[in-house]
């Protein structure tokens, strides 16, 4: 089957008609010519045509218009009329096909946003722990993203167990390196003032230079003045001199000890920290994979508490984070939340199940078909915690 026409044409009911029937590969070919316009070319010149992108995002928008209007009974009391048996049936198979249909016409080019991470679950970047106790440059950043390229291949055991040494070494770090970049700090901060009281001396020895020896007779008031900040500065200068002299041994040791660390580690500590950020994208590129087939074909476990996935990107955002959010807690504990709250003692799983029901609710208040869910989400305390 090859249907042919403008974007414009391929409006809701008749697309959903002319491309859901065919048994065969159906191949779609637009015109890029806009609506005719030749009674109107004396007075207003005729616009260009579309790219081929354009052709494409006119016809997903002309998808989205409906031509029918709604029964009169359907658009007075949609809840109170008796559906007529497989009637439920038949609403939900044409709204997947046309949901199937909007994701296949959103192809590859489309990339919807995954949800984020419900946030109780959430867990720290996979080298954060490992950053602050030994640090990372651009270079090494580098470097761990250029081994993680080589172990795409490698199979999850093999890259867990190389993960799970990386902690171990890192323990053998001679130092920490947030101890160590506060005393790197700390000796900038004294150098400045270093300086500061060096410029001083200087500034006050001058001072007394221009006063000369007669101030010590018409002048002792302003000659003892300065003699008293000069002492003061001098008595400054010289503290700065030891806390720098100190400090600067001890930052060139921090220095000379990281060196000699990476020279005897250097490549077992790229290597499982490559495998353990190898292994955070596997679980965030399943994550993906999980979300986006619930998006195209979303499970009873869903449905029964969210409804079917709407048409209207507006509700779609709402309803693919209350679908990913009850994914998220189904992963991390085996089941989706029910509607008893879970114990006390387990602030994590209670947490993620009060974040679950309110991104269901907000899905089902964003939701244009108003469903009647099997299993709503239960009417949340404001007041959860306070007695704890």
């Amino acid at each position: 089957m090859v249907p042919l026409g403008r974007p414009e044409d391929f409006t809701n009911e008749w697309s959903y008609t002319a491309l859901s029937r065919a048994r065969d590969p159906v191949h779609v070919h637009l015109t890029a010519e806009r609506a005719d316009r030749s009674d109107r070319r004396e007075i207003a010149p005729s616009p260009r045509e579309r790219t081929a992108q354009e052709a494409i995002n006119a016809m997903r928008a002309a998808m989205g218009r409906r031509e029918r209007e709604d029964l009169a009974i359907d658009q007075v009391a949609p809840r109170g009329r008796a559906r007529v048996p497989g009637e439920a049936a038949a609403e939900a198979n044409e709204r997947a096909q046309r949901q199937q249909l909007a994701l296949d016409l959103d192809g590859p080019a489309v990339t919807e946003r995954v949800p984020e991470v419900l946030r109780a679950l959430r867990g720290p970047e996979p080298l954060r722990a490992i950053e602050d106790r030994v640090g990372l440059d651009v270079s090494g950043r580098e470097a761990i993203e250029g081994a993680r390229q080589a172990l795409t291949d490698l199979p999850r055991k093999a890259l867990a167990e190389r993960a799970e040494r990386l902690h171990e070494l890192a323990t053998t770090f001679p130092h920490h390196r947030v101890e160590a970049a506060r005393r790197a700090d700390q000796l900038s901060r004294i150098r400045e003032e270093q300086r500061d009281a060096h410029e001083n001396v200087g500034r006050h020895l001058a001072r007394l230079d221009h006063l000369g020896p007669l101030s010590r007779v018409f002048g002792r008031a302003d000659r003892a003045f300065t003699e008293q900040a000069l002492a003061n500065w001098t008595e400054r200068a010289q503290e700065s001199d030891e806390q720098v002299a100190e400090l600067a041994r001890r930052v060139d040791a921090d220095r000379q000890e990281r060196a000699a660390w990476f020279d005897e580690h250097g490549e077992e500590f790229i290597e499982f920290s490559a495998a353990k950020v190898e292994l955070h994208t596997r679980d965030r590129q399943a994550r993906e994979r999980r979300i986006n087939d619930i998006r195209r074909d979303p499970p009873t476990w869903v449905t029964e508490r969210v409804g079917p996935r709407p048409d209207d990107p507006a509700a779609r955002e709402p309803w693919d984070r209350a679908a990913a959010h009850l994914d998220d807690y189904r992963h991390a504990f085996g089941l989706p939340p029910d509607n008893e709250q879970p114990s006390r003692s387990d602030y994590r799983q209670r947490h993620a199940w009060e974040d679950v029901h309110k991104a269901a609710t907000e899905a089902l208040k964003m939701h244009p078909e108003r469903p009647l869910v099997e299993r709503p989400a239960p009417q949340l305390d404001h007041d959860i915690g306070l007695g704890l």
